[in-house]
């Protein structure tokens, strides 16, 4: 390959000097030699006749005479040119590159640019040599020279966007999450459907724990790519991070920092919902008085279980149903304190038919009942209670002493406006059941005035007797003990 030296000297002295035609010649020869040499594969040589090319000297005229013919200045100038061929460091750096030489290939081509700045080739192929220089420190764990070559490679190729993501990924183990952020989104914004960069935004916003924006850049890259095998691993870590989230909550619950607690089972719900996550809530809620985001919750649990319908009813299922019966009782109870008596009454039944053997939802209904004024449903359900209590082996609680002194007041009553009818016969049997319920002195007069109106002067005088012995200071008693005694013994 011939170059027109001459020229280059006229342009610089204003005249031509006498052989410059050789130099053109032996630099030819040498570039030709070049070429000859890669062409057999041997790089080596190839490398040593382009060398000879670039950096051309006097000694390479064959000529002695025409050595001595041409001045100084000349000669100078001679050894000048040649390192300004930018064509001659691009084809070594080429063959450094097949020698896997890539510091080598760096520096010339890093020259060929120099010299010929225009040349986009050469610096998209001195990018790639960054590139792959990047990558290899990225390798080896060394930030810094990886983010010097990947920026190198940028300078030189502006909108790659490899190059680009290279200098994120190193910015991302260096934990400069924002620089890598906005080094992601002016890729993105460029090109939206990169892939490679929305999984890169997802990384990112894993590690700054903004889940559902890693959530909503996973599902985009699969909907584009179902196979695609970096976006089903950061799918799987989505999972992986709702199960540390649910066991955070946990332990933030039982700590008893609740509040803490529903932050986290806010965000593994979100990336992973699950019937345990929701369960754990409506607990957080129910201890936190949220009794309606409580019920909300067991709710989708329930319609979680319901959507597997080739799968028998579990007993979580039954727990869950369960744990909102708790949770509409205590609804239930704030609603009584605040003498809403029907939304009371309504929370209270639901509580009943999710747990019917349930005790404590009994007697709540019945309180509800009784406060609401509807006496006549809130003795029916004392008495449902009562029988409940039995079954459960519950004889001997407080709570089942109050339904049993319930339903004998109610009984008492019924008892009292049945005498007021002139019904005695059925009075005397609304107080006999009070008095199997709870043997007081009150139930025991009232029987005894029924029995005298229906002329059983003797049951009247043993209730008598034994209201007084139930409390003597009971003053209608004594008054009638007395009456009833001289009627029945004269003396």
């Amino acid at each position: 390959m011939a170059h027109s030296v001459d020229a280059l000297s006229s342009e610089k002295q204003g005249k031509k000097y006498v052989g410059t035609r050789h130099i053109a010649v032996a630099s030819g020869g040498r570039t030709d030699e070049s070429e000859m040499h890669y062409a057999e594969g041997k790089l080596d040589l190839a490398i040593s006749a382009l060398s000879s090319a670039i950096f051309l000297k006097v000694r390479h005229l064959t000529d002695r005479r025409q050595r001595r013919s041409v001045d100084s200045k000349f000669l100078d100038e001679c050894v000048c040119y040649q390192p300004m061929n930018a064509e001659l460091y691009r084809r070594r750096a080429e063959i450094y590159i097949k020698l896997c030489d890539l510091q080598s290939a760096v520096i010339n081509y890093r020259r060929a640019v120099s010299l010929d700045p225009q040349h986009m080739q050469s610096k998209r192929r001195l990018a790639g040599l960054y590139y792959a220089r990047g990558n290899a420190c990225l390798e080896e764990g060394n930030w810094e020279k990886a983010g010097t070559a990947y920026k190198e490679a940028i300078k030189n190729d502006p909108k790659s966007h490899d190059y680009r993501m290279g200098r994120i990924r190193v910015w991302f183990h260096q934990h400069m999450y924002q620089s890598a952020l906005t080094e992601v989104e002016h890729i993105l914004k460029k090109n939206p459907s990169h892939i490679p960069g929305r999984l890169m935004r997802a990384k990112i916003f894993l590690s700054t724990r903004k889940f559902m924006l890693a959530l909503s850049d996973i599902e985009t890259s699969l909907k584009a790519e179902p196979d695609n095998i970096q976006a089903k691993r950061l799918e799987n870590s989505l999972r992986d991070m709702s199960r540390v989230l649910y066991n955070e909550a946990a332990a933030f619950f039982l700590s008893k920092e609740s509040h803490k607690a529903i932050t986290r089972l806010n965000m593994s719900i979100e990336l992973e919902p699950t019937i345990k996550a929701y369960r754990l809530r409506a607990t957080v809620h129910r201890h936190l008085n949220k009794f309606t985001d409580a019920i909300s919750d067991l709710k989708v649990a329930v319609n979680l279980f319901e959507e597997r319908e080739d799968e028998p009813m579990p007993e979580e299922l039954k727990e869950i149903e369960r744990q909102l019966a708790v949770t509409l009782n205590d609804v239930g109870v704030n609603l009584l304190v605040a003498r809403k008596y029907g939304d009371a009454i309504l929370c209270f039944e639901k509580a009943v038919a999710r747990d019917s053997q349930c005790t404590e939802y009994w007697v709540n209904l019945s309180r509800a009942l009784l406060e609401s004024g509807d006496n006549a449903k809130a003795l029916a359900t004392f008495e449902l209670t009562l029988k409940v209590f039995c079954s459960a082996n519950e004889k001997g609680s407080a709570s089942y002493k109050y339904t049993k002194s319930q339903i004998a007041v109610l009984r008492n009553e019924r008892g009292l406006a049945l005498a007021n009818y002139m019904d005695y016969k059925n009075a005397e049997i609304e107080h006999t059941i009070a008095i199997n319920m709870c043997d007081a002195a009150i139930y025991r007069y009232n029987r005894a005035e029924s029995r005298l109106k229906l002329l059983n002067m003797t049951g009247a005088f043993t209730d008598i007797s034994r209201a007084l012995e139930l409390d003597p200071s009971f003053k209608p008693a004594n008054e009638r003990y007395h009456w009833l005694k001289g009627k029945i013994n004269p003396r």
